[in-house]
C-alpha cells in the first residue's frame, strides 16, 4: 500500500526521537506513531474528548521516557498517555481560561514550559514528577502570539504591541524590551544563534540585535519574482487581516519563513548577507486526491526540524508530507503510510467495509476526504461503480 497512495493528515508539529516521531491528528484528536524510516503509520489511541470537540484540542505533544504529553489547545487539562500500561493520566490546569490553538511547548532539561498562545502566562511541568509546578504572568496589558526558547530563556512576542517578554528559566524574572523602529504587528519569532527574526502583516521582516537593541528592516524588491505572495495573498497583507508568514525558523545557514497562503513558494533568507530567495515547489510533482483541503489550516504547517537541515511542511493543498533538506536545497514528497490494521479498523467503526486487493487505493483517500469536508461516508459508498473507476484510475497514477 505504501507504493500507491502517500497521501496524509495533518496536524500542528511531530514529536521526534531518533527514528520515531508522534503526532496528534488536528482534527479527530487521534495520538499516532511514526517510524521514520518505513514510514508506515500506526495509531496509538484516541485522546480523551470533552463535549465532542476535538478540532485541534491537543496540537503538540511531547514525549519523555515512556509518557507522551498532550498538550492542550483550546482546554484546561493535559493528557499523559503511558507507553507503559497503554493508558491516560489527567492533568489538570487551574486557572487556566479557554485560548486557541497556537500554544508552542519548550523542554529545558526536566521541565516542559508551555507558553500560552493568545494569553499571558507560562505553565511550568515536572515531566519526571507529573506535577505542575507553577503558573507565571508574563504581561498584564497584552498576549503573546509566538515564542522561542533561547540561551536559558523564552522570548515571547506580543500579539499586539512592538514588545518582547524575556522569561529566565532560573530566575523566572520577566524583562519586556521595545522593539525600536517597528511600527507594525508582528506575528512569528525565530533566533538564528545571534540575532532575532520576526515577520508579521507586511512583505517585510525584522532582525533584533538585543545586546545593541538595535532592529533592521529587511524589505521585499517589489519586482520581486521569488514573492511568496500572490494576489490573493497581496490583498491579505494590505487589510491586514491576516499575517503574511504562519512561522519562521532558523535552519542551516538561511531563515525560512512559511507563508500561510502560497501553494507553491517558500521564503529563505541567508542569515549573513540579509538576501531574500523563493523555494519553488513544482505544482506538476503532486498527485492531488482531496477535492477541497482541511478547513482552517494554512497551505503548509511546520511539522518538524530534524539534525538542523531537514524541515518537515505538510502541505495542505496536496494533503502530503514534504521534507526540505536546506544544505542541497531540495526536497522530496515523504511516502508516509497508514498501517493497513489501523485503515480496517476505521472503517469496521464507521460502518463501512474494508476490501483486499485494489480497494485500499481509494478507502485511503476517503479517510482523509471525511476529515477534510466533515461528512460520514457509509459502506454504499464504498461499492458505487464511481468509486471502483476512481479507485483504478488512482492506481494507474501512482504506478506510471
Amino acid at each position: 500500500m505504501e507504493d500507491q497512495c502517500q497521501t496524509f493528515i495533518w496536524s500542528d508539529g511531530w514529536w521526534l526521537e531518533g527514528d520515531q516521531a508522534w503526532f496528534v491528528d488536528g482534527w479527530r484528536n487521534i495520538l499516532f506513531y511514526v517510524d521514520l524510516k518505513c514510514g508506515e503509520c500506526k495509531k496509538v489511541s484516541d485522546i480523551p474528548s470533552i463535549n465532542g470537540w476535538k478540532y485541534r484540542e491537543n496540537p503538540y505533544c511531547v514525549k519523555w521516557g515512556t509518557d507522551i504529553y498532550c498538550i492542550p489547545g483550546c482546554r484546561d487539562r493535559i493528557w499523559i498517555y503511558s507507553l507503559d500500561n497503554n493508558a491516560f493520566t489527567k492533568l489538570d490546569i487551574v486557572g487556566l481560561e479557554q485560548h486557541q490553538w497556537g500554544n508552542q511547548v519548550w523542554v529545558w532539561g526536566s521541565i516542559l514550559f508551555i507558553v500560552v498562545g493568545n494569553g499571558n502566562k507560562i505553565i511550568e511541568v515536572d515531566l519526571n514528577r507529573r506535577v505542575i509546578v507553577n503558573c507565571y504572568i508574563i504581561c498584564e496589558d497584552d498576549n503573546i502570539i509566538r515564542s522561542v526558547l533561547a540561551e536559558k530563556k523564552i522570548y515571547a512576542l506580543s500579539s499586539e504591541y512592538n514588545r518582547i517578554y524575556q522569561f529566565d528559566l532560573l530566575t523566572k524574572e520577566v524583562k519586556t524590551y521595545m522593539l525600536p523602529g517597528i511600527k507594525k504587528r508582528l506575528f512569528t519569532i525565530c533566533f538564528d544563534g545571534e540575532k532575532f527574526w520576526f515577520s508579521g502583516y507586511h512583505k517585510e521582516v525584522y532582525t533584533w540585535d538585543k545586546e545593541k537593541n538595535k532592529c533592521t528592516i529587511i524589505r521585499f524588491p517589489e519586482n520581486f519574482n521569488g514573492d511568496s505572495r500572490d494576489k490573493k495573498i497581496e490583498s491579505v497583507a494590505d487589510n491586514c487581516e491576516l499575517p503574511v508568514f504562519s512561522r519562521a525558523v532558523a535552519v542551516g545557514g538561511y531563515i525560512w519563513f512559511i507563508p500561510f497562503h502560497a501553494e507553491n513558494k517558500i521564503i529563505y533568507i541567508d542569515k549573513e548577507t540579509a538576501r531574500v530567495y523563493a523555494f519553488e515547489i513544482f505544482e506538476e510533482d503532486k498527485v492531488s486526491i482531496l477535492i477541497k483541503k482541511p478547513w482552517g489550516i494554512a497551505d503548509y504547517l511546520l511539522e518538524y526540524v530534524r539534525d538542523d537541515r531537514y524541515i518537515g511542511l505538510f502541505s495542505a493543498n496536496n494533503s502530503r508530507i514534504l521534507e526540505i533538506d536546506t544544505k542541497q536545497l531540495v526536497y522530496q514528497w515523504k511516502k508516509y503510510y497508514f498501517s493497513e490494521q489501523y485503515l480496517r479498523q476505521y472503517y469496521e467503526e464507521r460502518g463501512g467495509i474494508y476490501y483486499e486487493g485494489y480497494d485500499p487505493v481509494y478507502i485511503h483517500p476517503y479517510h482523509m476526504s471525511n476529515q477534510a469536508v466533515g461528512f460520514r461516508t457509509d459502506k454504499t459508498d464504498f461499492n458505487s461503480i464511481g468509486m471502483k473507476i476512481h479507485a483504478r484510475l488512482i492506481k494507474g497514477i501512482y504506478n506510471e
